[in-house]
């Protein structure tokens, strides 16, 4: 889907498929299940770390911080 591999770090804040085949799919979700519990817990993590740039707080305030300029 068109962004995601913008923000999605794979093995990182989470996990992306090659393509969007059936195997590929497969493929991301089975990586998934087999990660332990110290990896899945690392990368939520890291997930909500780098998104957290994307929370309303954030975004308004840099909305905010623009319009002022002009």
């Amino acid at each position: 889907v068109g962004g995601i591999c913008d923000v999605v770090n794979d093995d990182s804040n989470g996990l992306l498929s090659d393509d969007i085949s059936e195997d590929s799919y497969y493929n991301a979700v089975k990586r998934f299940l087999q990660m332990s519990d110290a990896e899945i817990k690392q990368m939520a993590e890291n997930c909500i770390n780098s998104f957290s740039k994307f929370d309303i707080e954030t975004t308004s305030s840099l909305y905010l911080e623009l319009f002022s300029k002009q």
